[in-house]
């Protein structure tokens, strides 16, 4: 299948802070599919969705704590973060991130600029070799071990933060990705290539653990760019599973260009679900629409994708991820824009019958719009969503800081608060441990501090507290 803040510049800084943000999001993936020819009615993929009937949600009944104090984590670099991913298990929690400047787009990067941490503080080096390590995932498995995948560009790395910017995207493609595990007794293992394509769509896409250990990735491995009239090979959604310490794959072919946010989620029968937005090819003018593919047997066979969410035009959805929750639901979570840049709902869908049918559930409406939303789900079933909103602030030295909001979901939203309003956010990572905890990262630094205060990575939890 297919895809598929506006800030008034009051003063440089602040346009500075704009261009930053807008520079993080990949032009590929903001690209419009106006002249997506649809499908012939019979391969129309809304057909199970609008015919299946609903099925009735259930409360999962827990409780929790307020969030903890944010500590600050040591060993990390006085500088920017960029898409960090966390992990967290049995009281141990990693972060890995990518040190990319945010607001000097000439400033330098280093050679090889991945940043591994525990929560409790200290660096655990990088996987030997001359690599970008770019947007590492991590997660972390029953045994203590740390398991990072990463892709690599092709071509020669980026050196500056604008070129770090344009990665992932057609101006400078990702071609590969790598794999490599830590822990404490033996350090890194040695780095190894689990695949070689053509152009990836990996910045957002995720990595996780199935219940029964096997590690699940997905990615979009799409045509490079020919010569007109030149016949290209498709389009493939790569699905990517780790079991017994071996690596195995799966290949979709789509039917046309531009599907992102591939992001999968499995379950300890060997089922495996993998969201993505794409055009609806059904339709004329559909500027993005949430589907889900599913595999039955572990990736060995894939049924044809199902259509969750069409919200037309001038909506579009974005950074839509899939949960299996311990209670046997499947949930859908993603930002529903005006623009591209610019969220208006956080949306969700669960199905109770393994994506057979959606249940969609009333929107988070957060005031002023958000962007950058992220999801998780714990041992209770209940969802939790963090997003971000730029806003002016007048004692601030940048004039306009990033505030971080939190809301979690059981039978319905939470209305969204600030967890840490004295925080300036610029990025933030969310997990949830088996034990039912919630974990956060976030680079922050005071919303009063002066033009030259650093940024910190910090950590702070969420205890669930258990059944009422």
């Amino acid at each position: 299948m297919a895809t598929t803040v506006r800030t008034r510049p009051e003063s440089r800084r602040t346009a500075r802070c704009a261009r930053a943000f807008l520079n993080a999001v990949p032009p590929l993936l903001l690209a419009t599919t106006l002249f997506a020819e649809p499908y012939p009615p019979e391969r129309s993929p809304w057909a199970q969705a609008e015919t299946a009937h609903p099925v009735r949600a259930t409360g999962a009944g827990c409780s929790y704590s307020d969030w903890s104090a944010p500590h600050a984590i040591g060993g990390a670099p006085a500088s920017a973060v960029t898409r960090p991913s966390l992990t967290v298990r049995d009281g141990r929690g990693f972060v890995v991130f990518n040190d990319i400047p945010s607001l000097d787009q000439d400033a330098p990067v280093s050679a090889h600029p991945l940043v591994a941490l525990t929560l409790a503080g200290g660096s655990i080096g990088r996987p030997a070799g001359d690599f970008a390590f770019a947007f590492p995932r991590a997660v972390l498995d029953t045994a203590g071990t740390l398991h990072v995948v990463w892709a690599e560009p092709a071509g020669a790395p980026p050196r500056t933060a604008q070129e770090w910017n344009q990665l992932g995207t057609f101006t400078r493609t990702l071609k590969s990705l790598w794999y490599a595990a830590y822990d404490a007794a033996d350090g890194w293992t040695a780095p190894e290539q689990i695949y070689l394509g053509r152009i990836l769509v990996w910045l957002f896409s995720s990595f996780t653990r199935d219940p029964a250990g096997r590690l699940h990735l997905a990615v979009m491995n799409t045509p490079e760019l020919g010569v007109v009239g030149q016949r290209l090979p498709p389009d493939l959604l790569v699905h990517l599973v780790r079991d017994r310490g071996s690596w195995r794959r799966g290949e979709v072919v789509m039917m046309s260009r531009t599907v992102a946010y591939t992001n999968v989620a499995a379950t300890r029968d060997g089922h495996v679900y993998i969201a993505y937005i794409a055009a609806d090819k059904t339709v004329r003018a559909d500027l993005g629409s949430v589907f889900l593919i599913r595999s039955l047997d572990g990736g060995a066979s894939w049924e044809p994708p199902r259509g969750v969410s069409r919200p037309g035009p001038p909506r579009r959805p974005v950074e839509v991820t899939p949960h299996a929750t311990p209670d046997g639901a499947l949930h859908l979570v993603w930002s529903q824009n005006k623009s591209p840049l610019q969220g208006e709902f956080v949306q969700h869908a669960v199905s109770r019958d393994g994506g057979e049918s959606w249940l969609p559930s009333a929107p988070l409406e957060p005031a002023g719009g958000f962007h950058t939303l992220r999801a998780v789900a714990d041992r209770c079933g209940v969802l939790h969503a963090t997003f971000m909103r730029w806003v002016t602030h007048p004692t601030s030295a940048d004039e306009i800081v990033s505030e971080l909001w939190y809301a979690r979901r059981d039978t319905a939203w939470t209305t969204p608060r600030q967890p840490f309003p004295h925080l300036s956010v610029s990025t933030a990572a969310l997990a949830a441990a088996p034990n039912g905890s919630v974990h956060l990262f976030v680079s922050g630094r005071p919303v009063a501090a002066t033009g030259s205060t650093r940024y910190a990575s910090m950590a702070s939890e969420l205890q669930l507290r258990g059944p009422r």
